[in-house]
């Protein structure tokens, strides 16, 4: 049986998620930790515990289920799956996964609300090409966890 070749990730294909492409991230906070202060990194994150304070990320920010930050957000990128209750500013998209929960408004290039994901706020859009929020249903299975 031939395998599945995967769909290519270019102008073709926008709807894709971006975060097949990213990789390992370089900084990860763990389920157990907890932050109280600003944080600053010029790399991406990826939150599993909790942040209290204001959270600029150079790169793509990734809050798994669980995590969570009551703060601003200044980031290239995010994908939420956790809680955020703060305004989140993006240059480029925001994804808010299923159990997903943002309480603040979100200021991004693109948006892509999945369904069973809560938002309470104001939506402005950047990008000059979108027309309008994208959303989607998430079909696939979670990638496995890196343990």
């Amino acid at each position: 049986m031939p395998s599945k070749k995967p769909e290519p990730t270019d102008a073709a294909h926008p709807l894709r998620r971006f975060t097949d492409e990213t990789g390992r991230l370089e900084t990860v906070i763990s389920s157990d930790a907890s932050l109280k202060g600003n944080l600053e990194t010029a790399s991406s994150l990826e939150l599993r515990g909790k942040i209290e304070g204001d959270c600029v990320i150079g790169g793509i920010l990734w809050v798994r289920e669980g995590g969570g930050i009551t703060g601003g957000v200044t980031v290239e990128a995010a994908v939420l799956e956790g809680e955020v209750r703060g305004n989140i500013e993006a240059k480029e998209r925001v994804e808010l996964r299923p159990g997903s929960s943002v309480r603040g408004n979100i200021n991004a290039g693109s948006l892509a609300i999945a369904e069973g994901a809560f938002f309470q706020g104001k939506v402005k859009m950047t990008s000059p090409d979108t027309s309008g929020p994208i959303t989607f249903q998430e079909k696939r299975a979670p990638a496995p966890e890196d343990e």
